[in-house]
């Protein structure tokens, strides 16, 4: 019975893969990349339009929404999102996890919209939102809502191996937000208002020509979602025990984070929310460049892991999770050591006092990006109770830690806002990082204290090399524009030599090295 019914499934498989032209991994992983690319390009063109011209009040009005709409849905998503793209990427021959997906996707916005109105209805908006206008409370709630529904249309493409043709929607999404706001930061027209409304109508776009494309490629969203009772109590019970580990963590991840900008909201107000978001869009920036990739690596380690491919799986670890740390530390500490200079230049005179959590939170992506390896590992091995252990340890106490570093003397705390929250995101990622790397090199059969020991080095070097180079500079010239290009040619130069004299720093061997910059060559031309 059993061959009978993996003979169905493998037949059920081929089909799919008939109708769906399932792209290759390295199709995928440069299109990925270049997606990822070409939005670290375009945010340095629309990163310092935003703040100078919605000035650093409005600004953190904007950081403020919509932070706490964007962690109301990941709370609400309890995990499902993660377990949905394992689950369809071990069984694409299963849409009909879809189509429970979808249900899921509704239930979500149902309570978003009650979650609005409950809180206007008791007269406790000023309470939860201080200081905000309605209509940009509303159009946070939207925005968050319709990204989630354009999250969810990428994810499914990325599951059934679609990737390298998705991707070109987002380029063309990232080239038309850019296009737009720099159209009316020129016209004098960027306000909040135009900001929410732009923003809302391309992801609305996006949605419209994402759900276009995956029925082109004979994957129809609304069909899956005819699903019988019986199917819906078994997916109900297989996506909760996946998932369930994660309803605390995700209570517990998204209090934290709405706490903590909620107490600068309160105590500090707009403006020091201000300089705390700057700094997080300048950190995300460095993101954009590799959270794209590790979603593929969650594809293909959930593949492997099906197959029981343990040597595949620690072939990709020891290959990713060096050279996006690598990549990671290369860009943060550039940043973080020229805070000063790169603050200026985005924000203006308004944003001076940003320089100390630009230079903390600059450093934010390193352990960020790392975090992303290793807990795919875990996800695909379904350890969220692991997770979930690892955020009740270290964000519970964490909440704490946010109260007494950011809340002013008066309040028995230490004062120091918005970089005291920078201090306290920055430790809790690092110890809930390596936390996770515990338990994953246990699993791989890896030395803990050799992996800790290549982010020290990789963090260090690339540190040193960053102060070789400036104070070289600095010898020679003093204007700090100059010097800021100077001294990354001369930075970039030697971390491209660090890699061909130690390629080991990054995971590969010399001839892998090499094999990869003709392939990125290749690709370029």
């Amino acid at each position: 019975m059993d061959w009978c019914m993996d003979s169905f499934k493998s037949k059920a498989f081929f089909k799919i893969k008939k109708l769906v032209k399932i792209q290759s991994l390295k199709e995928r992983f440069f299109m990925k990349s270049g997606t990822g690319v070409v939005q670290f390009v375009l945010s340095f063109i629309t990163i310092g339009m935003l703040p100078r011209a919605l000035g650093v009040e409005m600004y953190g009005n904007y950081g403020f929404i919509t932070t706490f709409f964007n962690n109301i849905v990941k709370f609400l998503k309890f995990g499902v999102p993660t377990a949905y793209y394992v689950k369809i990427s071990k069984k694409p021959e299963e849409k009909t996890i879809i189509g429970f997906y979808m249900y899921y996707l509704i239930m979500i916005i149902l309570l978003v919209a009650f979650l609005v109105a409950s809180v206007y209805m008791t007269g406790l908006e000023e309470v939860v939102w201080p200081n905000q206008a309605n209509i940009f409370i509303f159009a946070g709630a939207a925005l968050s809502i319709f990204y989630l529904l354009s999250e969810f249309l990428r994810s499914t493409a990325d599951s059934f191996g679609l990737t390298f043709s998705y991707e070109k929607i987002v380029i063309v999404q990232s080239i038309i937000t850019v296009g737009v706001i720099v159209s009316l930061y020129v016209a004098d027209l960027l306000t909040l208002k135009s900001l929410y409304l732009a923003s809302i109508l391309i992801l609305i776009f996006v949605i419209l020509f994402g759900w276009y494309f995956l029925h082109k490629n004979n994957i129809i969203l609304f069909k899956n979602m005819r699903l019988t009772k019986i199917q819906l109590v078994e997916y109900f019970k297989e996506f909760y025990q996946f998932s369930s580990p994660l309803i605390i963590n995700g209570i517990v991840v998204v209090f934290a984070m709405v706490f903590d900008i909620w107490l600068i909201q309160y105590y500090y107000g707009s403006v020091e929310q201000g300089y705390y978001t700057l700094a997080l869009k300048i950190s995300a920036i460095v993101i954009l460049l590799i959270s794209p990739i590790s979603v593929l690596l969650l594809r293909e380690m959930s593949q492997k892991y099906e197959k029981k491919g343990k040597k595949e799986i620690r072939k990709m670890y020891k290959k990713y999770s060096y050279l996006f740390c690598f990549i990671a530390a290369y860009f943060s500490i550039f940043i973080s050591s020229n805070a000063e200079f790169i603050g200026m230049v985005i924000g203006g005179e308004e944003f001076k006092d940003a320089l100390m959590i630009i230079m903390l939170m600059a450093l934010y992506p390193v352990h960020n990006v790392y975090g992303l390896i290793v807990s795919n590992i875990l996800l695909v091995r379904g350890r969220t109770d692991f997770l979930r252990n690892v955020a009740l340890i270290t964000l519970i106490p964490g909440v704490a830690i946010s109260f007494f570093l950011i809340a002013p003397v008066e309040s028995h705390g230490f004062g120091l806002g918005a970089m005291g929250l920078a201090i306290k995101v920055l430790a809790i990622q690092f110890i809930s990082v390596n936390i996770y790397l515990m338990n994953v090199v246990k699993y791989l059969k890896l030395s803990f204290l050799k992996e800790v020991g290549n982010q020290v080095v990789i963090i260090l070097t690339l540190y040193a090399l960053v102060k070789l180079t400036q104070y070289s500079v600095l010898l020679y010239i003093d204007n700090m524009f100059i010097i800021f290009i100077v001294s990354g040619i001369f930075y970039s130069v030697l971390a491209y030599a660090l890699i061909m004299f130690y390629p080991a720093i990054i995971g590969m061997t010399y001839t892998e090295v090499r094999h990869y910059s003709e392939m990125i060559k290749k690709q370029l031309n």
